[in-house]
Order: C-alpha cells, then sequence, then structure tokens
C-alpha cells in the first residue's frame, strides 16, 4: 500500500503566497506559515485515503478487510479470516474465483482450491486411478498393474501417503480419515499442516568433543530427520509432487538424483532435477582453514547414505549426509573443517518458540520506544569488514552492554545475534548479564541492516539503532545465563530475549532487582532446566509469550507471572509451573506437568497434570482442559472447560469412558521434534474446537486449523462434481529412521 507523501508541502503551499504577505507573516511570528503546516498535514491524509481507495479496487493491492466485500460480489460465501497467516486471509481463494469456476470439477482445480482456502500446501488424488482393475485389450495401461512391484524400493516406501502409486482393491466405506480412499467416487485433498521452515548458514553440532569431523543438523546436539524446501509449481495445471510440499526427505530420491547428476556430467549430458535444482533442498557451505572464505561443496561430492552407523567417505573433499537423522560426516584421514555451515529445512507444526519465521509484528511491541544503544553479534567471516558495533561473540557484546549500563540510567539497548550460528560463550558469574538501575535491554535474533545515511553523500549508508530484520535466523545459544537488574534500585531494569534458541537454563539472581523479565519468540531446551528466579526479587514479572520453556520455578517473593501462546514442560513429570506465590494468568498455552499457583486465571489452556491454586475463590478457568480425577486438584470456578461437568477435582455426569475419551494424545512430547506438543489426528473433535476462538485447547490454537478445514468444506460445496465425495485429509509426517 502506497504511503508516500503528495507533493503539497506546507513550505510549498507558503511560497505560493505573495513575498508582502510571506514578509508580514515573518514580521508577526510565522503564524500563517505554521497553518499551512497544519493544511499540508490533512492534504496528505485525504491525498492517501484517495491512493487506499483506488488500491481498494483491486484484489491483488486492496486491504484486508475489503476481501469479503469483493468476495461478495462475486458470490464467493464462508471466508473464515485466519489470524497470523496472510495466506489464508481469502485473497488467493477470492483471486482465483474466476479461473475456479471456469476448470470447474478438475483436479488440479480442486488441488489450487485446497491451497488457496487452507494455506497450506496441497495434493489432489483420484483414487479410482489407484484402483487395481481388469483392462480392456483395447485400451491398455500398462502404468496400471494389478500387483504392486516389489522390487520398487522406492515406491513401497511411499505406500499410504499421497504419492502412494500401488494398486489396490476397492474400499467402499465412507472417505474419513484413513478409510474409504479407495474407491471409484474418492477424491483425497491432502495437506500439510506442518510445514517447514529454512535456514541458511547456520551452524551444526559437533557429534564429539574435540571436533572429529562429525556434525549434526540440530544444534543443540539431536538427532532429527530434514525437510524437503518446497521447490514453486511452474502452472496451475501442474500436480504437486514430493518435492513440491514440506514432507520429510528420503535417503533413497536424494541418493537416486546424486547419482545420476554424476553420471550425466560424466557423460555429458544435463541431469534430471528435482531436489537440486537452482534451490536445492540443503547445502553445505565449508571452510577448511581459518582464513579461508566459505565454499559450497558441490552435488558431485555430496553422498547421502544410511548413518545410524558413523561412517566416513574415503575421497578428500566428499561428504557423507543423512537427511533422515540429520547426520553430516566428513573423511577422516583429513583435519575437520575450520567452519561448517548448512542451508536446510526443519518442519515445525506453528511459529512458536525460536524459528525462521518472520517476528516483525510481534517484535513492535519490545522496540516501542526510542533506542539509545545498540551493536551486534556476528560470527566472523573472512571478507567481512569490522565493525566497531559489530562483536564475534556474545559474550564481547554483553560485556560492552554492562560498561555501558553500569553508569547510566533508564537507556534502552538492543543486542542483534545477526545469525544462525552456536554461541557457546560463557553468561554466567563475571559474564553474566547486568540490567542497570532502570535500564532495558533486548537480546533479539535479527539482522541489523545498513541503511542510507540521513544527509550523507549519495550510497553512503550505516547501522541505525531500531532497525533490525527479524527473519529466517535461528541462533543457538549453549550454555546457561544470568541475569540481574539494578541491585537495591528503585528503578529496577528490564530484559527480554526474542527468538532465541538457548540450550540452557534462563536464572535470575538473588535479589537482583530485575522489574520484568520477557521472554518471546523463543526456545529454551526443557531438559536444561528452564527458568528460575531466585529471592529477594519482590518486583520481578515474569512474561513468556509464545515460547517453548522448561519448568518455570519462582520464589514466594515473585508475585506475577503471564504466560500466553506457549509451552511448559517438565520433562521428568514433575512441576511445570511451580510458583505457588504467584498470580497467574495462562492463555492459550500448553503445561506439559503439574502446575502449582497462588491465583489462576486461565483461558484456552490445556493442563496435562494436576493444578493446585491456593486460593479457589478467585480467578478462573474458561474453555480449557483439566485432568479429571487427580488427587489433591483444585482450581477455581471453570467454564466450559473439559471434561464437562466437573467442579474442582469432583466429576458430576461425565462417565469414565467419556474422560478417557477426551485425554489429550500428542504426536510427541520431546522437545526439536517437528510434532512437538501438537495433538496427533485422532484426538477428540472438543479438544480440536474448544477453545473461545474456535480453534484448539492449548497453544497451537493460534494455527487455526479448524478455520482453514472450514474453508474447504465449504468451498468444495460449490466446486465438486456431482456424485464425488472428498475429504480434507492432513498428512503427517512418518519418520522413517
Amino acid at each position: 500500500m502506497t504511503t508516500d507523501l503528495p507533493s503539497f508541502t506546507g513550505d510549498r503551499l507558503y511560497t505560493l503566497l505573495p513575498a508582502a504577505l510571506r514578509r508580514r507573516d515573518s514580521e508577526s511570528g510565522n503564524a500563517l506559515r505554521a497553518l499551512f503546516d497544519i493544511v499540508a498535514e490533512q492534504i496528505a491524509v485525504v491525498d492517501a485515503d484517495i491512493e487506499r481507495l483506488g488500491e481498494n479496487w483491486f484484489i491483488e493491492t486492496c486491504e484486508e478487510w475489503v476481501i469479503p466485500y469483493l468476495g461478495d460480489l462475486l458470490g464467493v460465501r464462508g471466508v473464515h479470516q485466519v489470524g497470523g497467516a496472510v495466506a489464508t486471509t481469502g485473497r488467493a481463494w477470492v483471486a482465483n474465483t474466476l479461473r475456479f469456476r471456469s476448470r470447474k470439477g478438475t483436479t488440479a482445480m480442486l488441488e489450487q482450491l485446497a491451497r488457496d482456502t487452507t494455506g497450506w500446501p496441497a495434493k489432489a488424488v483420484e483414487f479410482f486411478e489407484r484402483l487395481s482393475a481388469t483392462q480392456h485389450m483395447n485400451h491398455l495401461r500398462p502404468h496400471r498393474t494389478a500387483s504392486a512391484d516389489l522390487r520398487d524400493a522406492d515406491g513401497l516406501e511411499l505406500m499410504g501417503g499421497p504419492f502412494d502409486t500401488l494398486p489396490r482393491t476397492v474400499d467402499i466405506r465412507d472417505l474419513r480419515g484413513d478409510q474409504g480412499w479407495f474407491n471409484i467416487a474418492s477424491i483425497g485433498l491432502f495437506v500439510w499442516p506442518i510445514g517447514s521452515a529454512w535456514l541458511e548458514r547456520a551452524t551444526p553440532c559437533p557429534a564429539a568433543e574435540p571436533d572429529d569431523g562429525r556434525y549434526l543438523v540440530d544444534p543443540v546436539g539431536a538427532d532429527g530427520p530434514m525437510f524437503v524446501r518446497p521447490a514453486d509449481e511452474d502452472d496451475i495445471e501442474q500436480f504437486a509432487q514430493e518435492e513440491n510440499v514440506p514432507g520429510l526427505l528420503r535417503r533413497r530420491p536424494l541418493y537416486y538424483e546424486l547419482e545420476e547428476r554424476r553420471t550425466a556430467e560424466t557423460d555429458g549430458h544435463t541431469p534430471r532435477t528435482r531436489f537440486f535444482s537452482e534451490h536445492p533442498v540443503f547445502a553445505l557451505h565449508v571452510a577448511q582453514d581459518e582464513n579461508d572464505p566459505l565454499e559450497e561443496v558441490s552435488a558431485a561430492r555430496l553422498h547421502v547414505c544410511d548413518l545410524t552407523t558413523w561412517r566416513r567417505p574415503a575421497d578428500p573433499g566428499h561428504v557423507f549426509v543423512d537427511p533422515v537423522l540429520g547426520r553430516v560426516s566428513f573423511p577422516n584421514d583429513q583435519p575437520p573443517p575450520h567452519r561448517v555451515r548448512i542451508d536446510h529445512a526443519y518442519g515445525a507444526a506453528a511459529d512458536i518458540g525460536a524459528g525462521a519465521y518472520s517476528r516483525r509484528d510481534t517484535l513492535d511491541a519490545v522496540l516501542d520506544r526510542p533506542v539509545d544503544w545498540q551493536a551486534g553479534v556476528g560470527a566472523p567471516e573472512r571478507g567481512r569488514p569490522a565493525e566497531r558495533a559489530i562483536f564475534p561473540t556474545l559474550a564481547s557484546a554483553v560485556a560492552a552492554w554492562n560498561d555501558f549500563a553500569d553508569s547510566q540510567t533508564g537507556k534502552f539497548g538492543v543486542i542483534a545475534v545477526m545469525d544462525s550460528h552456536r554461541y557457546t560463550d560463557a553468561l554466567t558469574g563475571a559474564g553474566a548479564l547486568r540490567v542497570g538501575s532502570g535500564n532495558r535491554l533486548a537480546i533479539v535474533a535479527a539482522d541489523w541492516p545498513r541503511s542510507q545515511a540521513p544527509g550523507g553523500e549519495p550510497g553512503g549508508s550505516e547501522r541505525r539503532p531500531g532497525r533490525v530484520e527479524p527473519v529466517g535466523l535461528r541462533p543457538c545459544l549453549v550454555g546457561d545465563i544470568e541475569v540481574s537488574g539494578g541491585r537495591q534500585s528503585t528503578q529496577p531494569g528490564e530484559v527480554v530475549f526474542d527468538g532465541l534458541l538457548v540450550d540452557g537454563a534462563l536464572r535470575v539472581l538473588d535479589s537482583a532487582g530485575l522489574g520484568r523479565l520477557t521472554v518471546r519468540n523463543s526456545s529454551l531446551v526443557p531438559a536444561r532446566g528452564g527458568i528460575r528466579a531466585g529471592a529477594g526479587n519482590n518486583d520481578l514479572t515474569v512474561e513468556i509469550h509464545r515460547s517453548v520453556t522448561g519448568p518455570v520455578h519462582l520464589p514466594p517473593d515473585v508475585g506475577h507471572l503471564l504466560l500466553t501462546g506457549s509451552v511448559v514442560q517438565d520433562p521428568a513429570g514433575g512441576s511445570a509451573l511451580d510458583a505457588t506465590a504467584a498470580d497467574v494468568t495462562v492463555s492459550d498455552s500448553t503445561v506439559l506437568g503439574r502446575t502449582a499457583v497462588r491465583k489462576l486465571f486461565a483461558e484456552n489452556t490445556l493442563f496435562a497434570a494436576q493444578v493446585v491454586a491456593e486460593r479457589s475463590q478467585s480467578g478462573c478457568v474458561r474453555f480449557s482442559y483439566v485432568p479429571p480425577g487427580l488427587p489433591d486438584s483444585r482450581t477455581p470456578r471453570r467454564y466450559r472447560c473439559l471434561p464437562q461437568g466437573t467442579v474442582g477435582d469432583a466429576s458430576t455426569g461425565t462417565s469414565q469412558e467419556e474422560r478417557s475419551r477426551l485425554v489429550p494424545r500428542f504426536l510427541s512430547t520431546e522437545f526439536g521434534h517437528f510434532g512437538y506438543a501438537s495433538f496427533t489426528p485422532d484426538v477428540a473433535e472438543e479438544l480440536l474446537t474448544g477453545a473461545d476462538h474456535g480453534g484448539e485447547i492449548g497453544a497451537f490454537g493460534l494455527a487455526q486449523r479448524p478455520q482453514r478445514l472450514a474453508n474447504l468444506t465449504s468451498a468444495l460445496k460449490e466446486y465438486l462434481p456431482f456424485g464425488l465425495n472428498a475429504a480434507a485429509l492432513p498428512v503427517i509426517p512418518r519418520s522413517n529412521q
């Protein structure tokens, strides 16, 4: 949307006056000049409104509130606005409506419809094409065999999914879930609610200390699968293939493609590319020595293999990669590379915790005032010019802030971590973070771009405080972090962590004098200890927003905890929220562990274990799940919670069978898994739609899956041919380790 000011400035309007009037106005205090400045501002507002009205005529440029009105002109009904997802505002659905109607009922059109209405990648399958049938001699279909080819190992790996091509006998059951697929009238619209996010130049974790040339792609050192980086489809008539959707990478097709590529280059042919095209699904960058620049490992030197048992390539310069386990291996007979970086995609069910997704909107709440001090952190790379405000380690940037904050009051500082490197700096003891009296520090994962210097020479640029780009980065901080505010101060400090993956615990020191600790869009590995505050922090408020963390332990003198859109877990099965003297407000969150608080206000929250609120006559719990029948559970008054008919720790009117049906089941409760804390497909419908916004209870309600699927169901009523049955079939990746 155009927001440029028009040419009618106050100075320009003022110069149109006769010189005599301008002279008299100057002698009398420039009151007329001030009036023309106000007039120019109003002209700018009217001009901008006219510009917006022109843009609102077109679906491509209109504001979001206009989309339903333009859809109404075309007779499009039931457009659910899914917050926070541009692809699901209905813009694409309305924009493609005329094309949909001209191609009504075709498979390619239904596939595109599923994409536009849900915002997820989609694959349409006509199941009658997969039926095993007796063929007429005048119409032979060699590609449709009567039995499975057991020698086709690649095809057998795809069995049971959207790309399954094995012949089947007819299934006459209703099309729902895993049943009724293979019928003449059945059309499956496979959608991928678990997407993939792309990281560039991320630092892998060494598999051994000291580094011996073996690496794990996951920065915290766990085995984890790599995902497909979806390639764009060439046109609307193209059907989605495996390389066009965010599924798990498989060893076999990558191995075949790399081997075919090497053979084609030897024979002088042009190789066929699917996964290693102009935008490959992964890429390695290596600097062998300290002074060498990073260079990409060519596809001819990449070898995909099974590294369940670690193996090493025999040829120097070659690399083994296992995309299923996320492992990388270099030759054993040469020193390990000095630097290794990898471009790859990882799986994520929603934008929760540290990730490469854009945080521009949410970071506005952090950068809500002028920045007085800013520094950048970036791992050293050959060829990058040295800058005074860019530090090679996080510890050195924190030390510079500590020196600044010790002599300042009421200042706002920002440390921008500008890459996806693993930082193993010690931020404890003498290196702990000190905020200082009345100061505020934000450590954010964001680039600090250069911009045109005001009044500078053409082409000149500078890094201006407060300007950051929080997208495409996921730095990992290895080790514990200790925080101290303004000790013995009447002006407590504040610290914010945004976009960081922390492989350690976050601790507020005893009597630190910290006023507020905010964790936003970050992940603290639950097994490493979570968040803990020391005694003597009477003014401390802890806020956790759209994050993943381990147990939160607050001492009796900390009075407030705010938890929004987050996952809190104690992997040992103990207390996830231990704040027995705090007033706790929890919304749209998942708590995997016991909860003990003084006063509880909760909504749209899933409590997976015992909940004890000391003051049960104040506060409330609404649109949430509280486990029934647990001893000593005590909550304030509940409103429309699951299981229904429960008051306090007593169950009235809900059978044992019904309560068992409503027990939540998760794809995984292991941090780092792509389905971490996300519901399984067969979970009770009440859990999927029990929140006050109509979505699922818990942290992943922000994905708004029911609304997306409702968009597709509504659209199918218009576009599905008579006599056919279609259903949305969410694809949950199956790890094939």
